[in-house]
């Protein structure tokens, strides 16, 4: 079985991975880890494999277990997959039609086992959770840049003090009244749209302090972060559209993080 998924999964893989890699690709050592591609696929077939018997093996648990129809669906679909295949194939594969079926019966258990491990997960999130605020804003550089070819190249003292003087004319304009967008379009700026939530751990923390602070359709003013200079404008204290996708990726992450804790207990034990 697990040969048979090794061999199946680089058949899928050759098309794109050796025009890119070469011919000896799955003898390459791409990722720098010290192991080949061939040991790294092998690796990760054993633990999907791991994942999915023990899966199997709690299925009562469960109540979950495959329908007649499944069955007949998996026997029909291993059938054709080893009719659409010449001898050759199949014996490079090293596929047998109960093999095929077993990998099919594997992956359909998981799939059910997922859905009845997750429902047990609390789907219920907060407005002050989910919620997602809107904000504009414009980042300059306090340090340096990335030029044409990716290499990044430290500011000089009067490219230091030029960063700052214009981030500093940007947030004197919002403050006298002009909006944002003008603004950093007259330094040959431009504006970037965010949102951010509460537990956001992803904003610079001097940042998010400030954005913290303020209501709808006010400034931060000039913000001087370690190697940044921000200047941003609250613009929705809830952004509708960023809020629900939020819900649905807190919610996710949740039942993502249960089935782990589930699976990682069983293998344990």
């Amino acid at each position: 079985l697990v040969n048979f998924m090794c061999r199946y999964e680089q058949a899928l893989s050759d098309d794109y991975i050796v025009p890119y890699i070469g011919e000896d690709a799955w003898h390459t050592d791409v990722y720098g880890n010290g192991t080949v591609m061939q040991e790294d696929l092998k690796s990760q077939i054993l633990e999907s494999v791991h994942e999915m018997y023990t899966l199997k093996e709690h299925a009562d648990e469960y109540n979950v277990a495959l329908t007649d129809a499944e069955k007949t669906t998996i026997e029909e679909t291993a059938k054709a997959f080893m009719d659409a295949n010449s001898k050759e194939a199949i014996a490079e594969l090293g596929a047998t039609q109960e093999i095929v079926e077993e990998m099919l019966t594997l992956y359909t258990i998981k799939d059910k086992m997922y859905d009845a491990i997750v429902a047990e997960v609390d789907v219920e999130i907060s407005d002050e959770e989910a919620n997602m605020r809107g904000y504009d804003i414009v980042t300059i550089s306090a340090e340096g840049y990335y030029d044409e070819s990716y290499q990044y190249v430290e500011y000089t003292d009067e490219e230091k003090e030029a960063a700052k003087e214009q981030a500093e004319a940007i947030a004197e304009a919002v403050a006298d009244g002009e909006t944002l967008s003008d603004a950093a379009e007259a330094e040959g700026l431009t504006v970037t749209e965010r949102t951010y939530a509460a537990a956001d751990t992803g904003l610079e923390e001097v940042l998010k302090t400030a954005l913290d602070e303020l209501e709808e359709g006010e400034d931060t003013g000039l913000v001087e972060g370690e190697s940044s200079y921000y200047i941003a404008v609250l613009t929705a204290e809830t952004d509708e559209e960023a809020t629900n996708t939020n819900r649905e990726t807190i919610i996710a992450e949740r039942q993502d993080n249960h089935y782990t804790e589930v699976l990682t207990a069983w293998q344990e034990d």
